[in-house]
């Protein structure tokens, strides 16, 4: 295995370029791509369908942005080490076979253009292809770290939460209908089949998410963990930012608001800390080194 593998850089760059698409940066929006009519036919205040095309399309832009940000992220940090790597290899494997699961049992409702759906689902396979050939070596992956070893104050503790409260969403999303729970669109009134089907792609998308948290906490170092909790708090600024649009659509848009400033507030005062303590470590081993030096 090369020390910065190819394969899982392929892998990110594959959902950001899907990430980009979503954001319709090229020039159209995911609605267009995948169905020959836009989402973007509403006024902005429009509690109408493609209103809420646009929010859930706008959620698996910014889910995918995550996926590829976070494996990216992992990768670069572990670039040198080959254990590590084919580790983290796995857990793309595991994701790509997630997304080659979900394409082949989610039923396109008629709201993807069969040709589209085939296009992703080549897409799909190519991508675990080329994320397996990674591990396909005979070199030993990292082992497996103990969970409460080294428990505490500290960055792994917190990504434990994130790990738990991402749990938490997917399980919601998959299985207790959570976007009713959020959009002020009453029960009764069902969403329109392509947010539907933006909606189940984006469960997929979570799922890649909790895979890149969960081998940052099992077999990851501190500066795993910390690099984690940082992408988390950047990803937390651009989620805000790029939904700020759709507040009309959500129920206690404020609320919700505040919860999300809370959390990044506490995730940046738990990264000041770790930052100081480390320069605290670092700052007292160069004054002992530099006391037995006089010595």
């Amino acid at each position: 295995m090369t020390a910065a593998p190819w394969q899982l850089y392929t892998f990110c760059g594959f959902y950001l370029v899907a990430s980009l698409a979503f954001f319709g940066v090229f020039g159209y929006d995911a609605c267009l791509w995948m169905t020959g009519t836009s989402c973007n036919n509403g006024d902005d205040d429009d509690d109408d369908d493609s209103s809420y095309e646009q929010l859930t399309s706008r959620l698996n832009a910014i889910l995918a942005l995550y996926v590829s940000v976070t494996f990216f992220v992992l990768t670069y940090r572990n670039r040198t080490s080959a254990a590590h790597l084919k580790r983290l290899g796995m857990f793309g494997v595991a994701a790509s076979v997630a997304l080659v699961a979900t394409l082949m049992i989610m039923p396109r409702n008629g709201v993807e253009r069969k040709w589209q759906h085939f296009a992703d689902f080549i897409a799909a396979w190519i991508i675990l292809g080329i994320v397996g050939s990674s591990v396909q070596d005979d070199s030993a992956p990292v082992g497996k770290q103990s969970l409460r070893q080294g428990l505490g104050v500290n960055g792994k503790t917190f990504l434990l939460l994130i790990v738990v409260i991402t749990f938490v969403k997917l399980v919601a999303m998959s299985e207790f209908d959570a976007m009713w729970m959020v959009v002020k669109k009453p029960p009764d009134e069902q969403l329109s089949p392509l947010a539907d089907f933006f909606i189940s792609f984006a469960t997929i998308l979570m799922l890649d998410i909790l895979l890149a948290f969960c081998y940052a906490l099992f077999y990851g170092d501190e500066d795993d963990h910390v690099a984690m909790i940082t992408v988390v708090v950047v990803m937390s600024l651009v989620t805000m930012g790029a939904m700020a649009k759709f507040a009309y659509l959500v129920k206690s848009a404020k609320a919700a608001l505040i919860g999300d400033i809370v959390f990044v507030v506490l995730a940046s005062v738990a990264l000041a800390r770790w930052y100081w303590q480390r320069r605290r470590r670092e700052g007292g081993y160069n004054q002992i080194a530099g006391d037995e030096g006089v010595v």
